[in-house]
């Protein structure tokens, strides 16, 4: 009697602990204020940053997991990096932050992330922090969930007058729903900045200013650095003055106007979608507390099942009644639940607020990723116009940058401008020419 009774002991623990797993809770919000420099640092301890657009986490190819629109998520991947530059830039610990189309050695560290989940209600994401010698910062999951005051319009204080004073400030700015997790971000990386002793800051900045100039030119600036699993150590530094090394510093200065002017991009795409994608998220928060709501309902419904079904097998060989479990009706039960789980996905997806939004961010995120406006280019008499999306436009200026230095171009004496072009919608002219033939070969 007593091993029968342990059996159903055992067996309801079990399945308690099955179900405790299976059931999942809202993620609790991050806590977390981004540190602030009190002083600016000393011009030679900034590191410039550089954040890669993040990967969206879903591959083109691939089936999305359940709940992960891609083309919404490409928009995400596009929008999240322009966060984390700004709370980088707004710490005042850093040099120049920039978010990037593609690598590049042009910065002193690089951040590149991968989304894991963002639905509103829970963000996580895994962030790679590595500088220009190799050694990497951060390498892990981070994650944050939201609160329902995270969407609630910002509490603007009641007016004494028609014009705000010194002692009236403006009305505050709302503040991300996903902010927290930027900050820890921040935070973190300033820790890491923290270990490192001024002279290996100084040997970091050389480090980076030398990668770039094997960029350009690997035979005039081979052996100063050594390469070793992926580390590189600084082994000699070029003579000051070395016109090599001046010109190459011309480049890095053209190079950081450039991603300036891709960075204005950013920032236009950020503003255009805040609004659509606040929304999202809110709408998408709701649904998805309801959909844990549900689907808890339905792991309950399948471990009650479970339970009756083992502890009819354990009654069983005490009690020939206990075949009388209707076991018909549990799974009729569960049948339900799981029925009732599919219609609500279903009513999410067509829900008339969430389509409007979800729809004007795929449009967002298409216009940015497909083709961003053309950038016509300048230079000591020369010229070319750069189309396609940002990560084309970047490689095409490297490519065109990498030819006037071989041809000895005095780049850092020649004025450069860049204009925004309009983008042509008919492909071809009335004498039969594409854009592409009057347009300068890069």
């Amino acid at each position: 009697m007593v091993k029968r009774v342990g059996s159903q002991t055992a067996l309801l623990l079990a399945v308690l602990a099955l179900l405790a797993l299976a059931c999942r809770t809202p993620t609790k919000p991050l806590q977390v204020q981004v540190l602030r420099a009190a002083q600016p640092p000393p011009e030679e301890t900034l590191l410039d940053v550089g954040v890669l657009s993040f990967h969206p986490g879903v591959e083109p190819d691939e089936e999305p997991p359940e709940r992960v629109w891609p083309r919404v998520r490409q928009a995400e991947a596009t929008y999240l990096p322009v966060l984390l530059r700004r709370t980088l830039a707004d710490t005042g610990y850093w040099g120049v932050v920039r978010v990037l189309p593609a690598p590049s050695h042009n910065v002193d560290l690089t951040i590149a992330a991968k989304i894991l989940e963002s639905d509103g209600e829970h963000v996580a994401m895994h962030v790679n922090a590595t500088d220009a010698t190799g050694r990497v910062w951060l390498n892990r999951k981070y994650e944050t969930g939201t609160a329902a005051l995270n969407f609630a319009p910002p509490q603007t204080p009641h007016p004494t007058s028609s014009l705000p004073t010194a002692t009236q400030p403006l009305a505050p700015k709302r503040e991300d729903p996903y902010q927290a997790i930027f900050n820890q971000i921040a935070n973190d990386l300033l820790a890491e900045r923290g270990k490192l002793a001024p002279t290996e800051i100084e040997r970091l900045r050389q480090t980076a200013e030398l990668r770039f100039a094997q960029e350009f030119a690997p035979e005039a600036f081979a052996g100063y650095l050594k390469e070793k699993r992926a580390r590189f150590e600084l082994e000699r530094l070029p003579a000051e003055g070395d016109p090599a090394l001046d010109r190459v510093r011309a480049v890095r200065e053209r190079d950081a106007l450039f991603v300036d002017t891709m960075n204005e991009h950013y920032n236009r795409f950020v503003e255009e979608m805040a609004e659509h994608y606040l929304e999202w998220r809110k709408v998408s928060r709701e649904e998805t507390l309801r959909y844990m709501e549900l689907k808890n309902q339905v792991d309950r419904e399948r471990a009650g099942a479970a339970l009756l079904a083992g502890l009819a097998v354990v009654l069983a060989a005490q009690d020939s009644s206990s075949r009388s479990v209707d076991r018909a009706t549990t799974a009729a039960a569960v049948a339900s639940a799981a029925a009732a789980l599919g219609a609500f996905v279903h009513s999410f997806e067509t829900s008339e607020e969430a389509k409007m939004h979800h729809t004007s961010l795929q449009e967002l995120g298409e216009s940015f990723n497909a083709e961003v406006t053309p950038i016509v280019v300048r230079i000591a008499g020369d010229e070319a116009r750069l189309t396609g999306n940002a990560a084309a436009q970047y490689e095409q200026w490297k490519e065109w940058m990498r030819r006037l230095y071989e041809a000895e171009t005095a780049i850092g004496e020649q004025q450069i401008v860049f204009e925004t072009s309009p983008v042509v919608e008919d492909k071809t002219s009335p004498d039969g020419a594409t854009p592409s033939d009057r347009e300068a070969p890069l």
